[in-house]
């Protein structure tokens, strides 16, 4: 064999590539491509954990091996480093009419939340800030990483020990053949792709059967409004900074792309304006892609016929909390022999594939 640069190559370098990287250079050598060149998904994320999910607010799929492993990687690097990257929320749910708050107090399972939820919020049509016409529901449990600074963080930690390049890659620039891959002018026993929604575009995976969905987030300033939670209602509103808050998000599958439009903007602020009754300012206004799957599940595992491709993508909105935890147990995986969990195994999807082919 070739003399080997590295043990791995990884191509992405959003929060997936970053924290796959983090935990596989403990156990070998990596390099990172940033083939975004710092343009990604992940830094405009408004990193909410959230424990339940949908309407009826159950318990996100495995929510209680992922969510505690992964806010104790994120605080342990808040000590590493000294910099703050997370803050305990919680979340005020808001319900629009009278039927909707009949129906939630019908079907949500209180039981199997009962250490999430909190208390009832009372109607109250007199608030000056928020319209708390209906009331709602208080939930606790919740974290926001602050994705855009973690990133930063240890983008600047790998640029310093030479483990990222942030330079575009193009597929021709990657060579695959039996006994070892080369991106550009280096040289590796496998490559892991962790692209996000591009690798749709992949020649290698791109017939995994993604689903990626936009979203366009604002940015606002309104010094009469004061709270600590995430209010949500339709949409969100979160507090970031002092008079700042982030708003969204939009939903779009048909226009995965990073360009923000006025069509969401408008989306946005009309929603807003039946939460809040206070003036505002929009200081900013960003779009993102969520690289989901066909399940909404994760993408791991090995190519089926190239044994040293592999891939770590596709956890759509959940990255925040699956990711350290999976990238972990895939490091195991690829270096200790265990057996990949099979509900993120891209082996799954092939069945669908020839299905819908």
């Amino acid at each position: 064999m070739k003399k080997l640069d590295f043990d791995y190559i990884i191509i992405g370098g959003g929060l997936a590539g970053t924290i796959l990287a983090d935990f596989l250079s403990k156990k070998a050598s990596v390099l990172v491509f940033d083939k975004e060149a710092g343009k990604y998904g992940s830094k405009v994320a408004a990193g909410i954990y959230n424990p339940v999910t949908g309407r009826r607010m159950v318990k996100s799929w495995n929510v209680d091996t992922f969510a505690p492993f992964a806010k104790a990687y994120y605080q342990a690097i808040e000590e590493q480093t000294g910099q703050h990257l997370l803050d305990e929320i919680d979340i005020q749910r808001l319900f629009h009419n009278e039927q909707q708050r009949e129906e939630w107090l019908k079907k949500v399972d209180f039981f199997h939340l009962e250490e999430i939820i909190t208390g009832e919020i009372l109607p109250d049509a007199e608030n000056p800030q928020w319209h708390k016409e209906f009331g709602g529901v208080s939930t606790t449990s919740s974290w926001r990483l602050d994705t855009a600074a973690f990133l930063d963080l240890m983008h600047q930690r790998m640029l310093q020990n030479g483990s990222l390049h942030q330079t575009q890659v193009a597929y021709n620039d990657v060579v695959v053949s039996p006994d070892l891959v080369q991106v550009k002018d280096y040289k590796a026993a496998r490559l892991i792709f962790c692209e996000g929604w591009n690798i749709a575009k992949n020649p290698w995976f791109g017939y995994l059967p993604m689903r990626p969905n936009k979203g366009e987030l604002l940015t606002i300033e309104a010094p009469g409004l004061v709270v600590d939670d995430l209010v949500q209602k339709g949409i969100f509103v979160l507090p970031v900074a002092e008079n700042t808050f982030k708003v969204g998000a939009t939903y779009n599958r048909q226009n995965p792309d990073y360009q923000a439009t006025d069509e969401a903007k408008t989306w946005l602020t009309q929603r807003l304006e039946k939460i809040i009754k206070v003036p505002y300012q929009i200081i900013n206004h960003e779009a993102g892609v969520r690289p989901a799957s066909y399940d909404r599940r994760p993408f791991v595992g090995q190519h089926p016929q190239l044994e040293r491709l592999f891939i770590f993508n596709g956890f759509g909105s959940k990255g925040v909390h699956q990711m350290p935890w999976s990238a972990q147990h895939f490091v195991e995986v690829l270096e200790s022999g265990e057996t990949l969990n099979e509900e993120m195994d891209i082996k799954r999807a092939l069945d669908f594939v020839e299905k819908n082919s």
